[in-house]
């Protein structure tokens, strides 16, 4: 028994020296790789700077590098190599390598091009080029090739003399030991269900029988665990608010892919990813004290609502500090615009309605004490009257726009915008007769999914302007065409036109090029401002070309999904 433990130990002793060789390989290699890794990195964020900085060519920047054992290339927002300081044929798609795919990562692969292994890493440019850089990585491999062979000659001659002295040994006390080493690779690799078979020593089984309980619980706890995880996986990844959890030391601990676009988040140091002073300060307050505060910044043209919280988590304690912070980031822009549009639109209309009404009450006062003669009394009636049909007209369109704005959401169904056009054009012929208008036709049968009273309040107000600011025998020009791309409607008139000063504004709500003029015609201001409401609500757009004195063109295109 004495002389079996002592070769058994002599066997042990030999796959531990071989463990021991294949562990220091393993981390040589990995220290290695990552000092390459961290030393390309250096390279690319030098590489990069220079070429924010240059002041030539992509191709002669590139030529600078043609002497250095690195190599460098510029390639286009769509994978196409614009320069390469080798100047080799790059020709395919380089967006499918994982160092674009994934920026400021380092990836080693084989180049055809070179018949080289190399390490490459790779960063998006301030112009949106990507900036790639390698290095070559064949004297590394051939020296942990190398070290291997020289691994396996030593572990082959131990192993053969252990096998040529203990041969019994082996086939009989060792078998067991073996099937225990196969097992335990099995779980290694993930294979948690593996069950480690009996063997004819009972000190061995009962070993056994331990190691599958435990091999057990383990199943259990991992099946737990990844269900779990992929739980909260779902949620982190769909919900509309970033997460930021900060610990003790204002150290980045968790974010998910929200508050790494709001914030642009790239270092594990917080003062390095959050450059907005009042979300700092108001971080680094929470790690020393316990607070809770909710306060809105900018983020480019939206409004972001950022809520502090300190937690008491030891999984947040560092060594500095007294406590992790949460902050959530919730888009709050559509809050906020809405509630300064209801402002200026209350303001505005308020302002709106009370000139009519001051004309209305100083007209009735007017006949009311008897102070206007038979003949000013018909003409105050009718200024009365005509003060009522602005006023209407003005409800008329802010019902219209509260109407697109607040409605619920309705199912869409197919019309035809030419009907719908041919309807508007009915209504208002009245007007059209009125002035000696002209009108031409040019349209199609178009087939449009929405719904129809959106376009009836588009033609309506676009037509009607073209009527009331028009010349007495003027023209109008409506052309409404299908492609395969888009549906287009224009209407051209021969009218006043709008100054260029006013062309950017005329989309706002209550603005009006020509106050008195707009009053006298019975305008609101609103007219526009609904057709860009509509033209939005469909994902369109609209432009306007105009002169003065010499007439306006509007355009409205929706582009087919």
């Amino acid at each position: 028994m004495k002389k079996t433990f002592v070769l058994y130990h002599l066997i042990v002793t030999s796959l531990v020296v071989v463990l021991y060789l294949g562990i220091s390989l393993t981390l040589t290699n990995y220290v290695n790789r990552r000092q390459s890794a961290y030393m390309l990195d250096v390279v690319l964020e030098d590489t990069v700077i220079a070429y924010n900085l240059k002041t030539v060519s992509d191709t002669e920047f590139v030529t600078l590098y043609k002497n250095s054992n690195k190599r460098i290339s510029i390639i286009s927002p769509s994978g196409i190599t614009i320069a390469d300081s080798m100047k080799l044929s790059t020709s395919g798609n380089q967006s499918i390598y994982p160092e674009i795919k994934q920026l400021g990562k380092a990836f080693t692969r084989y180049s055809d091009t070179l018949n080289l292994n190399l390490m490459y890493i790779a960063d998006e440019a301030v112009n949106g080029n990507y900036v790639r850089v390698a290095i070559v990585m064949d004297e590394q491999i051939a020296l942990n090739t190398q070290t291997i062979l020289i691994l396996i000659l030593i572990s082959l001659g131990i192993l053969g003399l252990s096998v040529s002295s203990y041969q019994k040994i082996s086939d009989t006390f060792m078998r067991p030991i073996h099937d225990i080493v196969v097992s335990v690779k099995s779980i290694k690799e993930g294979n948690y269900q593996w069950v480690m078979p009996a063997t004819q020593y009972d000190e061995i089984n009962e070993l056994l029988r331990e190691i599958n309980g435990v091999n057990e619980s383990i199943v259990n706890t991992i099946q737990n665990l990844n269900e779990k995880e992929e739980l909260l996986s779902i949620l982190v990844r769909n919900m509309d608010q970033g997460i930021l959890l900060i610990g003790s030391d204002q150290s980045i601990v968790f974010y998910n892919d929200l508050a790494k676009r709001w914030f642009n988040i790239k270092e594990k140091d917080l003062l390095l990813s959050v450059r907005n002073k009042d979300v700092y300060e108001a971080i680094k307050l929470a790690t020393e004290e316990s607070i809770s505060m909710t306060f809105t910044v900018p983020y480019h043209d939206r409004f972001i609502s950022v809520t502090v919280t300190s937690v008491h988590n030891k999984l947040l304690l560092k060594p500095t500090g007294k406590q992790g912070v949460l902050v959530t980031l919730v888009d709050d822009t559509d809050r906020i615009r809405l509630e300064n549009n209801k402002r200026d639109f209350f303001a505005n209309a308020s302002h709106e309605l009370r000139t009519p009404l001051t004309a209305i009450k100083g007209s009735a006062e007017l006949m009311y004490y008897d102070m206007a003669t038979i003949e000013e009394k018909k003409k105050l009636s009718e200024e009365i009257i005509r003060q009522v049909v602005i006023m209407d007209n003005l409800i008329k369109d802010m019902l219209e726009l509260s109407r697109l704005e607040n409605r619920p959401k309705t199912e869409q169904i197919s019309f035809n915008l030419k009907k719908v056009l041919d309807g508007v054009l009915e209504d208002l012929n009245p007007l059209i007769i009125d002035k000696s208008i002209q009108v031409s036709l040019s349209t199609q049968n178009v087939l449009f999914k929405g719904i129809e009273t959106d376009f009836k309040s588009l033609f309506k107000n676009l037509i009607e302007n073209a009527i009331k600011y028009n010349k007495v025998n003027g023209t109008i020009e409506i052309i409404l065409t299908q492609t395969e791309e888009a549906i287009e409607f224009v209407i051209k008139d021969s009218g006043i036109g709008i100054p260029k000063a006013h062309q950017e504004r005329i989309f706002e709500r209550f603005y009006q090029v020509n106050k008195a003029k707009s009053l006298y015609q019975n305008g609101t201001g609103l007219g526009l401002a609904i057709v860009k409401h509509v033209v939005s609500l469909y994902k369109g757009s609209i432009t306007v070309e105009s002169e003065l004195n010499e007439g306006t063109t509007f355009k409205v295109v929706f582009h087919k999904e």
